[in-house]
């Protein structure tokens, strides 16, 4: 499971990659993933919980620098579909770690996490963009960008409130 995971974790830095065409960002994004994914594995949050707030603090202020930077940039706007057609198979992970006593309920479709509903709809967004783009409208994925964020968002949310790390 955690091999399948890395799989697509690697395939969305892929696709991050090739979908914007600035490469500080992009590099940036995948330092600062990287950086968080060491410190995890070597079990820095929980040596010191505090740094689990500063890295979350860290994170709002390379995603707000980060999207500065891309205001003028043209995105490959199917190659960021394909990276949120990567949330059925982490929901999938999920409900596996949620059924082997690892993570919460509300952590998964069954409980408060509703991103595979924006992992199909993804496809279908993607699908639809390919095949019928007179018919795709922007302002649609817009909006559905705007709750996929949210989703994104309220799962991080309960992430936090159930960890074992203090606040």
């Amino acid at each position: 499971m955690q091999n399948l995971f890395i799989a697509i974790t690697i395939s969305c830095f892929v696709l991050f990659w090739c979908a914007i065409r600035h490469k500080l960002s992009t590099r940036v994004y995948i330092i600062w993933s990287l950086f968080i994914s060491f410190a995890a594995v070597a079990g820095f949050f929980i040596q010191f919980p505090p740094s689990f707030a500063l890295t979350l603090l860290g994170t709002v202020i390379t995603i707000v620098c980060c999207s500065i930077l891309l205001v003028n940039t043209k995105i490959n706007m199917y190659l960021l579909l394909a990276i949120h057609i990567s949330r059925i198979p982490v929901e999938f992970i999920l409900y596996a770690l949620f059924k082997a006593k690892m993570l919460p309920r509300e952590m998964t479709f069954i409980g408060c996490n509703y991103d595979i509903v924006f992992g199909i709809t993804a496809l279908i967004f993607l699908i639809t963009g390919i095949f019928f783009r007179k018919i795709f409208n922007f302002q649609i994925f817009r909006l559905w960008n705007i709750f996929g964020i949210c989703s994104v968002l309220i799962v991080v949310l309960l992430g936090i409130l159930s960890s074992p790390i203090p606040i």
